[in-house]
């Protein structure tokens, strides 16, 4: 399962990069963006009663970047974005028949565990807490190829 990369990752960066990850495992991202926009609309309607949607209070104390990752599309968890004060960077395959096994599939998306690595150590980048060099490091010593063709096509 997918949850294995994520925790593969979550050692590599510990191991290899001396950073500190906590991995969740997201049962629905269709009921945490169901969620994020009802509580959007009784905020709209209720000034007063402010509420929190579920994603925002769940990752409240979460320092550093927040990677998404799964074996679907990337589209929904990216409208969970704007409900989330960190940098938010969602991961996904976007189809299962490119590749024939799992591990393919991922390492053609982008998902597996050292391009989840990379994506954290590049939202750390963005939040100017990594510097390019180190970015750059990281990226080779992980074999990510920056001259890989786009794997959405674009």
């Amino acid at each position: 399962p997918m949850v294995h990369a994520a925790l593969d990752a979550q050692r590599i960066l510990d191991e290899q990069f001396s950073v500190a990850a906590t991995v969740w495992n997201v049962t629905s991202y269709g009921e945490l963006y169901r969620d994020a926009r009802s509580v959007e609309r009784h905020n709209r309607f209720n000034p007063e009663a402010q509420q929190t949607p579920y994603i925002a209070e769940a990752l409240k104390d979460a320092a550093g970047p927040v990677v998404t990752t799964q074996d679907w599309v990337n589209e929904l968890p990216s409208l969970l974005g704007r409900f989330v004060s960190n940098t938010f960077l969602p991961l996904g395959t976007n189809g299962f028949g490119r590749s024939d096994t799992r591990e393919k599939l991922r390492e053609h998306f982008e998902t597996d565990a050292n391009h989840v690595v990379y994506t954290v150590l590049f939202g750390l980048f963005q939040e100017g807490k990594l510097e390019a060099s180190a970015l750059k490091a990281a990226r080779e010593k992980l074999g990510s190829d920056s001259n890989k063709s786009d794997p959405f096509g674009a």
